[in-house]
């Protein structure tokens, strides 16, 4: 693929991340994580697992900023319910510190499984509800 032609592909990729994200709260990192391989990012086939945890971790980093503002936006529309916020923050943190502690741990395609069936079974979670 042209340099033109990744950097048109990023920008739309991105810009329908964040899009995502400020609609549905969450879900731009889906995005984000399956065009990176296209445009010639980190992870391209037959690569060093580190690769691909660094695409996680890059993923992330990027999606860090726009959930900011999405919650930001949130915030200001009045759709924030404060009570919650302290009552799933800690266990959230701690979790996200023992899965990063995890990914270095576990073999590559059983995190693979797992983020696809996790995708897979949240679709189908929201269209039953």
């Amino acid at each position: 693929m042209r340099p033109t032609s990744r950097l048109i592909l990023a920008a739309f990729g991105a810009l329908a991340a964040g899009v995502t994200n400020g609609l549905l709260g969450a879900g731009g990192i889906i995005l984000i994580f399956a065009l990176a391989p296209a445009l010639g990012g980190l992870y391209e086939k037959g690569e060093e697992f580190y690769k691909r945890r660094d695409l996680m971790a890059s993923s992330l980093s990027v999606m860090i900023p726009v959930s900011a503002v999405s919650a930001i936006r949130y915030g200001m529309s009045g759709a924030l319910d404060y009570a919650y916020i302290p009552k799933i923050i800690v266990p959230a943190v701690l979790g996200g510190i023992f899965g990063g502690f995890l990914l270095g741990k576990l073999r590559e395609s059983f995190i693979m499984k797992l983020f696809a069936f996790l995708v897979i079974y949240s679709g189908i979670a929201m269209i039953v509800r």
